[in-house]
Formats: C-alpha cells, structure tokens, sequence
C-alpha cells in the first residue's frame, strides 16, 4: 500500500499554490497518510504539551490522484484511521492538557475519560488562487473540524486543479459538534483513504456521505450565509437523485435537515467570551445533513 509520511508536511499559506506531489496515486487506489498532532509533530509524554514546544499546525501532502482533472467531483472513503501516540487538549498557562489513549479511551485531568473517535480536522484539495481561502476555510475544503469526517463516512471534494493535490491533517482522537475549546483532542495518525469519481454527490463544496444520510458543508463570513449556502447544495443533490424540483427539494432539506456545526470555537469573540480575545473574520462552517433512508424506500 502506497504511502505519504509525515516528512512529507506543509505549513500555511504554502498549501495555497501547487506543489510538487509527494505521492502519486490512481483512482480506486487505496493508500496512507501519516499526519502530525496540531501543536507538535507526535505527542508521547506530558512534556510534549509543553506550549515553548508549539509548532504551528501542518498538513501531509500534497497527493496527486491520476485520473482526476479540474473540476471532478472526488469522492474519498475513509476507511480507517489510527491514532498515533496520545492528545493534547485545553491550552493553559503554559502548556495543553495531556490525554492519554488508553485502549478506546483518551483520559484527561481528573481521571475524566471520553471515547477515542478518531476524525480528520483538515481535508482539501489546493484551491484555484491562494484568494480564494479565508482563514484556512474554503469551497475546497480546508481546516473544517467537522466530526463526521471519519470512517467509515467519505467527503466528496470538487477538484480545482488536475490531480486534485490532496492534504489532510489536524487528527483529533474525540471532538464535539462546534470544536468550542479552538481545540479538539490533538493527535497524529494515520489516515487510510481510497479516492473516486463521484457521480451522484456532486457540490462546488464538501459533502459528506453516510449509510443513511449526506451533509453538505459551507464555510461563510456570516452563520446565516452558511446555513443558506449548504441548504441550497442539498436541495440540488436531492433534485438530480429524485427529479424533483428545486423548489420541492428546498422544501424537503427545510423539513428534514440537521444543522451540524464545523468550525465555531471563535463565535465567542464578538460575544465576549474569551476577555483578551480579538474580534476574528473566520468564517462558520455548517453542514447540513439530510437523512436518506425513508427516501430511498420512497423512490423505489
């Protein structure tokens, strides 16, 4: 099985421009990436959450998948993902919270323990122009903290360049809807992933598909803008799986959706929350998530 290391990283603004590939792989093709902890490359001991040892957050990639061309939709199975080392949590004075991974469980201070779910924080393809991304967040993908990108669900991400040039990074062993800390448990791993030709699930921006159900996910400057943007994807999906309308669709997603928050930790800086925290412009990232089951009973 074809592999990328974690040598094989890039921070920032670098992931913005096309890159030379580090893998190569074909359509069908299963393959690994290995990934680093948000904060430090592997956490192994308490001292490694040591904040004088903080490494900004970097991306394994980029991976060129051989059959993809600009403007595909790429559908990619996450077929597992294995935690490496332990987590880093909460920053405090100094340091993050330690979490040990403990057979299926990650425990923390005061013994407090929460399941190990192992998820993908950041997952993109490089975008068209470096403008098009704000904040690490774009159509392309980028730094979503969205939970349900894990096994065994895959996200579909529409491809601007040829080969796609693939990142993924920013593992986090457990997190909630929102990531409301700024942080999810931290860690490294490594992700198993097998890419394709979507067909059905076909957005300008991600979606993720499940047994019985599909999100699709929207990054804006406003919480509003986001939750319209990703409502208008799902009616658009569902139309070209019923023959539907537009308009009967919207009507269905309005019915039966699920608002699921991304990344919305900094939603507490115009409130106040955080005290020494500036204002940001990052933007919320929503996905909306319309159940499928009944659906497909109906339309056979």
């Amino acid at each position: 099985m074809k592999r990328i290391t974690r040598e094989h990283v890039v921070a920032g603004a670098d992931r913005l421009v096309p890159r030379q590939a580090a893998l190569t792989v074909e359509l069908g093709e299963v393959f690994c990436m290995e990934t680093e902890t948000c904060g430090q490359p592997v956490i192994y001991t308490p001292d490694d959450c040591l904040l004088d040892r903080f490494v900004e957050r970097r991306e394994t990639g980029p991976v060129y998948i051989n059959g993809v061309k600009a403007g595909d939709a790429v559908r990619l199975d996450i077929l597992n993902i294995e935690v490496t080392g332990h987590a880093s949590g909460a920053r405090r004075d100094g340091y993050m919270d330690f979490y040990e991974i403990k057979g299926s469980a990650a425990i923390g201070p005061g013994g407090l323990s929460v399941p190990v779910e192992p998820m993908i924080g950041v997952i993109c393809f490089t975008p068209e122009k470096p403008e098009d991304v704000l904040h690490d967040l774009a159509d392309v993908g980028g730094n979503l903290d969205y939970r349900d990108i894990c096994a065994p669900n895959s996200i579909c991400l529409t491809a601007r360049r040829d080969g796609g040039l693939l990142y993924a990074g920013d593992l986090h062993a457990h997190q909630g809807w929102g990531e409301w800390l700024g942080v999810g448990l931290e860690c490294a791993g490594i992700v198993t992933l097998r890419a394709g030709i979507e067909n059905t699930y076909i957005s300008q921006r991600p979606v993720v598909i499940k047994k019985n159900a599909f999100s699709c996910i929207a990054s804006r400057k406003t919480y509003g803008e986001a939750v319209l943007t990703a409502l208008g994807d799902a009616a658009a999906i569902l139309q070209r799986m019923t023959g539907a309308s537009y308009e009967e669709s919207l009507t269905y997603c309005r019915l039966t959706g699920n608002g699921m928050n991304g990344q919305m930790w900094h939603i507490q800086y115009p409130r106040g929350l955080s005290g020494d925290k500036p204002e940001t412009d990052m933007p919320y990232t929503v996905g909306i998530e319309i159940p499928t089951a009944k659906l497909c009973k109906l339309r056979t």
